[in-house]
């Protein structure tokens, strides 16, 4: 095909001098104009498979199919506006992604599914609005995060879960408001603590026989903070994020809220204040 000075023009490039038409092929070898042009033409124009051949080379595409606006892919498919993608699938408006599958406006993500507006993460999966994110699930608008689940504004935790608005903190599971604090189960508003339940310290064996049954538990449990919709294929719409942590706490069944009151130092205010007063304000 040929490009011609009205289409270069439609693009908003200067036109060809001495010239109204180029043919497609010698333009792309020449490298007369950027990626974002020979995208424009193919979504708008027919190539021929020569010229396809030749726009996926120029665009360094090797063993993909459905991709648009993307550059320097490889064994994926069903890409957009996206670059340097390897063995991924539905990815948007990213770079630097490899073996993940539906990501949206992230970077620098490996082993992920189900991520958006993040970036630097590894081989986890339900990521929102967090950065720097590792063998963990269901983290939203946090970072610094390892081997943690069910996380919300938080930020360096590891091996914690159905945690909130706390930072610096490991082995803390059903919490909030924590801040370097270790080995504590349902506490709020601690710091410098550890070996804690109910805000009240426990001898560290009686922590971990509790905290291996809640683990059990926890297992079992469906209560989620980021619910995807499979069927959709935008980040706005296919992610559906719980900002009250009330609202996940109301998932959770009936039997463990009575298996926790069986809880060591267990205390009403203290499961009331941590999960069911007004949290909105969290954004």
């Amino acid at each position: 095909m040929k490009i011609t000075n009205k289409m270069i023009e439609q693009f908003g490039l200067q036109p060809i001098e001495d010239t109204d038409s180029i043919e497609f092929s010698e333009a792309i070898l020449n490298r007369l104009f950027p990626w974002s042009f020979y995208h424009y033409i193919r979504e708008n124009y027919r190539l021929s498979d020569e010229e396809f051949e030749l726009y996926c080379k120029y665009c360094n595409i090797e063993n993909s199919e459905n991709f648009w606006k993307s550059n320097n892919i490889s064994n994926s498919k069903n890409l957009y506006n996206s670059y340097n993608i390897i063995n991924s699938d539905f990815v948007r408006d990213s770079e630097d992604i490899e073996y993940s599958t539906d990501v949206y406006n992230s970077q620098h993500v490996v082993s992920g599914k189900n991520i958006a507006h993040s970036q630097y993460v590894k081989t986890s999966s339900q990521i929102i609005e967090s950065q720097e994110i590792y063998d963990s699930y269901n983290i939203a608008r946090s970072n610094n995060i390892t081997w943690s689940s069910v996380a919300l504004n938080s930020s360096h935790l590891d091996e914690c879960s159905y945690i909130y608005m706390s930072e610096y903190s490991t082995d803390c599971h059903l919490c909030g408001f924590m801040k370097n604090s270790r080995h504590c189960l349902f506490c709020v508003g601690l710091e410098d603590k550890e070996y804690y339940i109910f805000n009240k310290p426990v001898a560290p064996q009686e922590y971990e026989i509790f905290k291996e049954k809640l683990m059990a538990w926890l297992e079992e449990e469906q209560s989620k903070m980021i619910v995807i919709d499979e069927s959709k294929h935008t980040s706005e719409e296919r992610f559906k994020l719980n900002k009250r942590f009330d609202s996940i706490i109301n998932g959770l069944s009936l039997p463990f809220f009575i298996w926790v009151g069986t809880a060591p130092n267990y205390s009403d205010d203290v499961f009331v204040d941590l999960f069911f007063r007004d949290r909105e304000t969290i954004k």
